[in-house]
């Protein structure tokens, strides 16, 4: 019994250190342009995330307002800087330098 409770003791130690590590996660909304193909995808990049390939930008999901506007809601990890936007096909962007600086629940 003994040796039961030291290994759920140990378990809980390392879900509890697990969860303290981990990056909090940020959302952003984008109102992309009629023109555009979706979903719309958010390649976030820079500060601790580095630059990852841009075939890893995950896609939003389809988010209205109260007042009826539809808006992209893109989750990510908070340790990137700058964010783009692009559609499914990945011949459209916004913007076409630099992304935008990252502010959670900022819409774009």
């Amino acid at each position: 019994m003994k040796r039961f409770f030291t290994f759920l003791m140990a378990v809980w130690a390392l879900l509890s250190i697990s969860q303290t590590v981990k990056a909090a996660d940020v959302t952003v909304y984008f109102q992309c342009p009629k023109d555009w193909r979706t979903p719309v995808c958010a390649y976030a990049y820079g500060g601790e995330g580095g630059n990852p390939n841009w075939d890893d930008a995950p896609a939003g999901s389809e988010f209205y307002t109260s007042k009826g506007v539809k808006l992209w809601k893109c989750t990510f990890d908070s340790k990137y800087q700058f964010v783009i936007f692009k559609n499914d096909t990945g011949d459209k962007q916004y913007p076409d330098g630099q992304g935008f600086v990252v502010k959670d629940n900022h819409v774009y």
